[in-house]
């Protein structure tokens, strides 16, 4: 990906040769800062950014809320029956599946579709963060690590800018896992 990324880096390099000056990760990094500083001074974009911004970490913040009281709700569940079997009391019927529905249904599936709807929301916001930000910066690392391959520094940043596009797709890759898991838990609910 990088590679395809950086063909008019690799043309030049085994056409021509000629160095290119050396700038290190925080030249990299401050190019991009100054990028998104330039689209937030437009009102309505700095807006808009800002609004998506808190969106998504809001969005992270419920799915994490999510996370750790469902898995209370699992722990305290497994406790409960662990008792009940240790002290060998009489199993308690469980509440009829029509009394739970009443109550629970439309708090569970509200709970999911938002569940669902901010692990989309930080989906989103993740991508337009690779898109316009780390993806571009892994690919000038990248370019600058080909431009001094012989020297030290430049085999680290070659390095990281591979571990940084590794990092990204295992990133995808488990909000791809994510989204498969929530689908086939809708389709089979309803």
């Amino acid at each position: 990906m990088l590679l395809i990324a950086t063909n008019q880096t690799l043309l030049h390099i085994l056409s021509d040769g000629t160095p290119v000056v050396d700038t290190g990760f925080s030249d990299v990094v401050a190019r991009r800062l100054n990028y998104y500083a330039e689209v937030t001074q437009t009102p309505i974009l700095g807006r808009v950014i800002l609004f998506s911004f808190w969106l998504a970490i809001g969005s992270f913040v419920y799915m994490l809320v999510w996370l750790f009281q469902n898995i209370a709700v699992e722990v305290y569940d497994d406790v409960s029956r662990a008792k009940l079997r240790s002290s060998g009391a009489a199993p308690v019927e469980e509440e009829s599946e029509d009394s739970e529905e009443d109550n629970g249904w439309w708090g569970t599936t509200l709970s999911h579709t938002i569940f669902v709807g901010s692990s989309v929301m930080v989906l989103l916001f993740f991508v337009v963060i690779v898109v316009n930000f780390l993806f571009p910066a892994a690919v000038q690392l990248f370019e600058i690590g080909l431009q001094t391959f012989t020297e030290l520094s430049g085999i680290t940043k070659l390095l990281t800018a591979i571990a940084s596009v590794m990092v990204i797709l295992y990133v995808f890759v488990l909000f791809w896992k994510l989204f498969f898991r929530l689908r086939s838990y809708i389709y089979h609910s309803f």
